[in-house]
């Protein structure tokens, strides 16, 4: 037995509340060395009474990543201090293991056992319910739709479907997304995540310069306020981008200390090399920045007076407009004890308000229920594109990074995720394909049955996908009839239906049922409570035909399947069983 690869730690990801009274335990071995895990536990002032017997349930091994297995259990306990340990079999030996290592007979010392004390409620890392069914439709709003109340200036491109760059000025506007409201509920989506909109002097809006001020370009605050109301109306959220690591250049407190230097009453809002401080265009200002863009000044939020006035901020969103949740631009950059205060002050005012972080790798930290609900799932993009756009990757080494991300976070988290495989901030995923359509169709199938959120980047459902790297992700959206994808569209349509009427998707279990390196064939299962659903993708270029136990139903075409299914090349299949 390999003792090395054997982990598991009491207060942790390993070792937490689920539900009230019911309590995740994890432990990791080495991969395949193993045949069975068990776990002996009971209330700790029980057993020091001997007036309880310790219960045994077998762990279930949920997953596996290139090095580890990661055996899991649900248990109910409703007592006060939870004492436990585990009996690890492989062929040649059993050994127990406790909190002070390894043991050849059963532990009988509650000395000797791990011990969870802790079962406060404020432990219990809750995300709005409302979340676990969302469809996110990302929009950059300068780039989405022209309003009826557009009126064409000096600043803006006249020609909508004409070259862009990170300058050109398009004009949509806020009155642009609210009359596309109908189009949005017709493809199915329930949440819009806009990217900002207070005003700044870009077509980003990234360098913000007044936080309680809409862009004029975007249009004004009752309008805001429109579109918020006839979201809502038609059971659609509304989240705001959170741009609070930095600032633009004329924001008021920049602009202050630009003016009188050390003497500014903002001086310790920013972080200054020297004095005296210029907004020359420099590559390396004698200020932080973010990424050293001079025009983006970099905020102190560990510092109190900068911390409160972006709060109030928030609360002001929050409370005046209604919106339903918050994503946060550069969140690892920022004081996490800010974030935690933004997340006190947020909830009491909502509870039901979504946290959503932009972090681009490893984000347990900021998901332990003090944080955020939820981040930007970029590595799911990353393991997506290896696998389906670039090919670089088998279905095991698929499988094994999947089951790595899964293995950071608790269940909760890891459900709410914002699977992405694209965003103004990275090339589309067609362009990425080399505009192969079945090869993208393949991945979006799979980011919708996978486990966690699916997140649509704004045009995607209609195969837009530039076609000058670096520039392609921010293009208009295109609106002509003659340059949509309506067969890619409808196959959007399809798969949020699916998703959005079957629990299995939303809430269900996740486990792999094959791996076929040869061909690159991925099945799993979605299970809910008695229902489950199967889910076959063929990631490669010739057909296969797979053996069926039983009858299903096939969601993506409605045929009614039983005995053998052919799977065509880059094509998947969504199996529902009929009882």
């Amino acid at each position: 037995m390999n003792l090395e690869g054997i982990y598991h730690r009491v207060n942790s990801n390993y070792a937490y509340l689920v539900e009230e009274d019911r309590v995740l335990l994890k432990l990791r071995t080495k991969r395949d060395d193993l045949n069975s895990v068990k776990v002996f536990h009971c209330d700790k002032y029980r057993k020091i009474n001997s007036c309880e017997d310790l219960k045994i349930v077998e762990m279930t091994k949920k997953y596996s990543d290139q090095l580890f297995d990661y055996h899991e259990v649900i248990i109910e306990f409703k007592g006060i201090s939870l004492a436990y340990y585990f009996e690890l079999v492989s062929k040649e030996e059993s050994l127990f293991y406790g909190r002070n290592g390894f043991y050849k007979d059963s532990i009988q010392e509650e000395a000797d056992m791990f011990i969870m004390a802790n079962f406060s409620k404020d432990n219990l890392f809750t995300i709005p319910a409302w979340h676990q069914k969302a469809i996110v439709y990302q929009i950059f709003p300068d780039r989405f739709n022209r309003g009826s109340n557009f009126v064409l200036e000096d600043k803006y491109t006249e020609d909508w479907n004409g070259e862009v760059n990170y300058r050109t000025f398009l004009g949509g506007n806020l009155k642009g997304i609210t009359e596309k409201l109908g189009y949005l509920e017709d493809l199915g989506i329930n949440t819009i995540y806009l990217t900002p909109i207070f005003k700044s002097d870009s077509t980003h809006r990234y360098d913000t310069d007044d936080y309680y001020q809409i862009d004029p370009g975007l249009g004004t605050k009752q309008e805001f306020k429109e579109l918020v109301d006839k979201a809502h109306q038609r059971e659609i959220k509304i989240i705001l981008d959170a741009v609070f690591n930095h600032c633009g250049l004329n924001f008021f407190a920049f602009d202050d200390l630009v003016k009188k230097g050390e003497e500014s009453k903002y001086k310790d809002w920013f972080e200054v090399d020297s004095y005296p401080v210029t907004k020359e265009r420099k590559r390396k200002p004698n200020y932080k920045t973010f990424g050293y863009y001079y025009h983006m000044p970099k905020l102190i939020l560990s510092n109190q007076e900068t911390a409160e006035y972006f709060l109030e901020v928030a609360r002001y969103w929050t409370k005046e407009f209604n919106i339903d949740g918050w994503r946060l631009d550069v969140a690892d950059e920022i004081s996490p004890e800010f974030w935690r205060e933004f997340r006190r002050t947020l909830k009491r005012i909502n509870p039901d308000i979504l946290i959503s972080g932009e972090v681009w790798y490893d984000s347990d930290f900021w998901l332990k229920g003090d944080q955020f609900d939820t981040v930007m799932n970029y590595p799911f993009l990353e393991v997506v594109e290896d696998f389906f756009a670039k090919e670089v990757i088998n279905v095991d080494e698929f499988s094994d990074r999947l089951a790595k991300i899964r293995s950071l976070y608790k269940k909760q988290a890891h459900e709410n995720l914002w699977n992405l495989i694209d965003s103004h901030d990275v090339s589309r995923f067609l362009y990425k394909c080399e505009n192969n359509l079945a090869n993208f169709k393949l991945a979006i199938l799979f980011q919708f049955t996978y486990l966690g959120i699916p997140v649509i980047y704004y045009g995607d459902e209609y195969g837009m996908a530039g076609g000058v790297d670096g520039l392609e992700k921010r293009e208009a959206m295109v609106w002509e009839e003659g340059k949509q994808n309506q067969e890619l569209f409808q196959y959007y349509k399809r798969l949020i239906r699916i998703r959005r009427e079957n629990q299995e998707l939303i809430a269900g279990e996740y486990s792999e049922v094959l791996k076929d390196r040869e061909i690159n064939l991925y099945g799993y299962k979605r299970s809910y409570y008695g229902q489950e659903m199967l889910i076959y993708l063929n990631n490669s270029n010739q057909n296969t035909i797979l053996e069926l136990a039983g009858s299903y139903r096939e969601l993506l075409t409605d045929r009614i399947l039983e005995g053998e299914i052919t799977i065509k090349a880059k094509e998947g299949v969504v199996l529902k069983p009929l009882f």
